[in-house]
């Protein structure tokens, strides 16, 4: 019997827990911050305040599952002046036959109560073969608020006016220990799946290394990554494994000049 053309998609719409609406499986994929800018550290240390003005950019590369259909590249450059942060970013993700791709623009301010807001507005993109072209416009809110030192609470969704889209919402709460490491819970709905939790350990063994390991449920999933710095480049790396599918893995190259 010969199997379908999108296989790839439908796998990974199963493998993420996800109900199949349709023949598509768009942007399941996707994060909810769609601006983040790091693989090995909570997302919420993405944006520290900044001393001056600055620029960073990050390159990535995903291939989710072991499937090389999935594979997904990001490009996000930002610049920041305290205390806000101007972000854009571009992500593409599939072959010609079913392409996603998300066009990202945002910004984040520290407010003065200390709580960080940030939001992004994203323009979708999907071409398929069995469905021909959609586009749709989407955005993306987040708020942290500091509850006391070192312990962060943060609310993040993603909204849509297009179906097509998945709807999401998370509440995350991180414990820093200064520059040492850091420890995340989230917990993840969206409108198609059960309650998903995720549980992540950050260590920062120096100045240069940067070391991570954490969990997922819904399928169960572990994970472990790495960052080396030199200067104001860093490389990351990430693997995450799958209790039915082969395994995730990500790369990414940035540039953070003077930011940190």
């Amino acid at each position: 019997m010969r199997l379908p053309r999108l296989t790839p998609y439908v796998l990974a719409a199963l493998a993420c827990g996800r109900q199949l609406h349709g023949a598509t499986a768009a942007f399941e994929l996707e994060s909810t911050r769609p601006l983040a800018m790091s693989l090995t550290r909570p997302q919420s240390d993405t944006w520290p305040p900044s001393r001056g003005a600055c620029m960073q950019w990050q390159i990535s590369h995903d291939i989710p599952f072991g499937l090389p259909d999935l594979a997904g590249h990001r490009f996000v450059i930002a610049h920041r002046r305290r205390p806000v942060a101007l972000r854009f970013g571009l992500s593409i993700r599939g072959p010609s036959r079913h392409r996603e791709i998300a066009m990202s623009a945002g910004g984040d301010a520290r407010l003065p109560s200390g709580s960080i807001t940030s939001v992004a507005l994203t323009r979708y993109h999907i071409d398929q073969d069995a469905v021909g072209s959609r586009r749709g416009w989407g955005m993306s809110l987040a708020l942290e608020m500091a509850l006391r030192t070192g312990l962060s609470v943060i609310v993040a969704g993603r909204g849509a006016a297009d179906p097509f889209v998945e709807r999401r919402l998370e509440l995350q709460v991180v414990r820093r220990w200064g520059s040492d490491g850091s420890a995340t819970v989230t917990l993840e709905k969206d409108a198609s799946r059960s309650h998903r939790l995720r549980t992540m350990a950050v260590r920062q063994i120096d100045a240069r290394l940067r070391l991570q390991m954490g969990t997922s449920s819904g399928p169960r999933q572990f994970a472990a990554g790495a960052a080396a710095r030199a200067g104001g480049t860093q490389l990351q790396y990430l693997i995450r494994t799958h209790a039915h599918l082969g395994p995730t893995h990500a790369v990414a190259l940035g540039h953070d000049g003077e930011c940190l």
